[in-house]
């Protein structure tokens, strides 16, 4: 297929939209209601250091690269690393997604936590197992008068899952 065909054109723009798509479905389904635990969070910040080493001297000994002085180097190392964290960080939440665990059930006590235009509305409750306070988006039930939350969720070695959470009076 030439490219500078309209076959070629239209398969580029299905897939930037299916790219895009998938990305917005990814957030909503699977990163919103997946916690990383601590040392996951290490872990997943270690590989991508390790992996952007890797990358800037394959970049400077095996593509021959255009980095000739240090400021240069530099902002190619920044953004490899940059690319890294995002890449790991969705790579190491799916899987925490995907990896089987022990179902749990808790309740606790929660506070509303407002949604903005980068996050979403729900309660804000602290987990013992990560020890941190989690937002879990949309609870069911009547989330302004009810005072506490059931959250089932799933637990692994990576992180945990909610895999529901419902408002108790």
């Amino acid at each position: 297929m030439k490219k500078y065909s309209y076959p070629y054109l239209l398969t580029l723009a299905i897939a930037v939209v299916a790219a895009i798509f998938g990305f917005f479905a990814w957030r909503n389904m699977i990163y919103r209601p997946t916690f990383l635990s601590h040392a996951a969070f290490r872990y997943m910040v270690m590989t991508a250091l390790a992996m952007t080493v890797v990358l800037c001297f394959a970049l400077r000994k095996r593509f021959a690269a255009n980095i000739s002085t240090r400021t240069e180097y530099l902002k190619a190392w920044c953004g490899v690393a940059l690319g890294m964290v995002f890449v790991f960080s969705a790579l190491f939440t799916t899987l925490t997604w995907l990896l089987p665990g022990v179902e749990s059930t808790y309740t606790a006590p929660y506070r509303y936590s407002s949604g903005g235009s980068r996050s979403c509305s729900g309660a804000s409750v602290y987990d013992s197992d990560l020890d941190e306070e989690i937002r879990i988006c949309e609870p069911s039930g009547n989330l302004f008068s009810d005072s506490t939350l059931r959250v089932i969720k799933r637990t692994n070695a990576l992180g945990m899952v909610v895999t529901d959470a419902t408002t108790l009076p």
